[in-house]
């Protein structure tokens, strides 16, 4: 394992210093992607209430927003440290939402970690952030660090006990839609993690974390 802090350049000519780990043969982003651009500058619209996030979903155009939890007060509280929530259409724009040199994760990118950490010494609960979850959270011995940052449907969920990843979109032109792979992360009540590997073409908001191009 060999953790990183690439220095990249933003879409707009900007730059940040990106934390990264070598897990095996890949390169990961230790960060869920928090863009609010295309690669080419172009802007990805925030969908700030309800109504904007079905809006964008049920007419096609790409979106983002942060989770959001429900406060003691009865308010809603964005959790931003987490980064963004991106619909499918903008993860399956033709511009890329990917930093130049990353795309991405895939199925086959999330499958290779596991069998990564399967023939190591680490545990799947070793990839996962040591706070915020509701059960016993990890030990993100591997720095990977994934949180419970949950998901979005028509509202937020999932916040303290997993979260969801896009991956490749199924390409399928006799289909309607265009359906993508997702990956949840998910830790049960007695502690253990699992991998859900699903898919969906519904109007769901997922995270993206990105592996470095070879």
């Amino acid at each position: 394992m060999k953790i990183l802090i690439l220095c990249l350049v933003l879409f707009s000519g900007s730059s940040f210093c990106q934390n990264s780990v070598q897990l095996g043969t890949q390169t990961w982003m230790t960060k869920n992607l928090d863009v609010t651009q295309f690669k080419n500058g172009d802007p990805i619209p925030q969908a700030q209430t309800d109504d904007e996030w079905q809006e964008a979903g049920f007419s096609g155009k790409a979106a983002w927003c942060y989770v959001s939890i429900t406060n003691d007060d009865g308010g809603d509280q964005e959790l931003k440290r987490y980064g963004k929530l991106y619909n499918s259409f903008a993860i399956n724009d033709p511009r890329g939402i990917a930093p130049e040199g990353w795309r991405i994760s895939t199925t086959d990118d999330w499958r290779n970690l596991e069998q990564y950490v399967s023939g190591s010494n680490f545990q799947l609960s070793d990839l996962i952030s040591v706070k915020d979850w509701d059960t016993l959270g990890g030990t993100n011995k591997t720095g990977l660090n994934i949180e419970p940052a949950g998901w979005r449907d028509v509202g937020c969920g999932g916040v303290g006990g997993s979260v969801t990843y896009w991956c490749e979109a199924i390409i399928d032109p006799t289909a309607d839609e265009t359906t993508t792979n997702t990956l949840s992360v998910i830790q049960y009540e007695d502690g253990s993690i699992g991998f859900r590997y699903g898919e969906t073409s519904w109007i769901m908001g997922h995270y993206v974390r990105c592996v470095k191009l070879d």
